[in-house]
């Protein structure tokens, strides 16, 4: 969970610079939301950050991130999805 609050605050140390890791963290929510079994909490606090990210990044941007992810990450977070994300 604490990777979250780090991830939500926008920490320039786990975000990289112009938020170069943001592939890798969306990758890593992807797999964590592949499991069996998800804390509820962490689940909440995954769910928000990356309906945030969808509300917040250009449509552009978003789908290049997206293409990025295996398809099971992409499945993981499709299910928690505020808006579909545009393709390329």
């Amino acid at each position: 969970m604490w990777c979250c609050v780090l991830v939500h605050s926008g920490n320039p140390h786990v975000m990289g610079p112009n938020s170069r890791n943001l592939p890798k963290i969306l990758g890593v929510f992807g797999s964590i939301l592949e499991g069996a079994s998800v804390d509820e909490g962490l689940l909440g606090r995954i769910v928000a950050i990356w309906t945030r990210m969808q509300q917040a990044m250009p449509a552009p941007m978003l789908a290049q991130l997206w293409a990025m992810l295996n398809e099971q990450q992409r499945g993981a977070l499709s299910k928690h999805m505020a808006v579909p994300v545009p393709t390329l």
